[in-house]
């Protein structure tokens, strides 16, 4: 009851005249917020596409390693997984190649993606050299323990290239997001 008769004096024209008040206080959240510009938005595609073929990457690295050991899969259906592995790391490292001549064009997390992506890159086709030298000496070397160490270290390695990449563009991603989301404050400063 005490509320219904606090507000009873309060007019409708009242409520109107509080709410154009209270929006001539916030001229800061008045305006729209600004949309961050991606530094470079071709270098950003092709990472999001090397990623893309990361993922791929680590697809056939885990098919292979699920060949081991016990599976009964043929020398030759290994050396078929091994083949497309190699054409998928040779075709990341052409792409890498393109990436590294645009990495100082790039922004603070595109350079980190590129920088962090060879290490893991590399170490991926060291083992698939080896992986691929055990098979070329003795074919039933898939059937035994250095054969599955390898293509498990080249599952690990495929699929930490991936990982690093994918998080690092997560973290671009919601970084520009957030900035979407800020507002801009007022000239007024506070």
């Amino acid at each position: 009851m005490r509320n219904s008769t606090l507000l009873s004096w309060l007019r409708p024209s009242t409520f109107a005249g509080l709410f154009v008040v209270a929006l001539g206080a916030m001229p800061a959240f008045a305006e729209a917020p600004r949309a961050p510009a991606v530094q470079n938005p071709d270098l950003h595609q092709r990472l999001k596409e090397f990623r893309s073929q990361a993922f791929q990457l680590r697809s056939s690295a885990a098919t292979l390693k699920s060949f081991t050991p016990n599976s009964r899969m043929s020398w030759q259906t290994h050396v078929y997984s091994l083949d497309t592995i190699r054409e998928q790391i040779n075709d990341l490292g052409r792409k890498l190649a393109v990436l590294e001549t645009m990495n100082p064009e790039g922004n603070e997390s595109h350079q980190m993606a590129i920088e962090n992506a060879r290490p893991h890159l590399v170490a991926t086709a060291e083992e698939l050299r080896e992986a691929i030298a055990m098979v070329n000496d003795n074919r039933r070397s898939v059937e035994r323990q250095p054969y599955t160490e390898t293509v498990d270290d080249l599952y690990n390695h495929a699929a930490s290239l991936y990982q690093t990449v994918d998080t690092i563009l997560d973290y671009e991603n919601a970084r520009v997001r957030l900035e979407r989301l800020e507002l801009p404050t007022s000239a007024g400063g506070r």
